[in-house]
């Protein structure tokens, strides 16, 4: 991503199966990398993540084709494109780009560059995309959750 922040910093927040994919990872990428469990179930539903489609201003037309690439994306190779994609943008719009994308979305961008991960840059990657989700769904549920 174009925005970076500190190693010392990171922690990958990984779901059951995604922990599966990182343990079987070679020992030297994963070394020095924590590990949290990510406890939060929630998914949006689709109308949300229609009305977030609506609600997203951009006048990027490769960006908005990215997101329709992301949305129909079958196989981890092509959300391993898509994410090639969408790490150059500046940090305010791929925030704005992952919010619209929802948990479901991040989660396939997660799985997939974690599947593919070969150094720790890549793990860089996974751990600021869950991060990203890891605060949409706290989001998510403080939002939902009665008062």
């Amino acid at each position: 991503m174009c925005y970076s922040l500190p190693m010392a910093d990171l922690s990958l927040y990984l779901r059951p199966e995604e922990k599966q994919i990182f343990d079987a990872l070679d020992d030297d990428i994963k070394d020095g990398w924590k590990v949290e469990d990510e406890t939060i179930e929630y998914s949006e539903r689709p109308e949300e993540l229609k009305m977030r489609s609506l609600m997203f201003k951009s006048d990027d037309e490769n960006l908005i084709q990215s997101l329709e690439k992301a949305r129909s994306a079958k196989t981890a190779e092509e959300v391993q494109g898509v994410f090639e994609e969408l790490k150059s943008l500046p940090q305010s719009i791929a925030l704005e780009a992952f919010f619209t994308l929802g948990v479901s979305g991040l989660a396939s961008f997660i799985s997939s560059v974690l599947g593919s991960a070969k150094t720790d840059d890549d793990l860089q990657g996974v751990s600021e995309l869950s991060m990203v989700r890891h605060a949409l769904l706290e989001s998510n549920t403080e939002v939902s959750s009665p008062s």
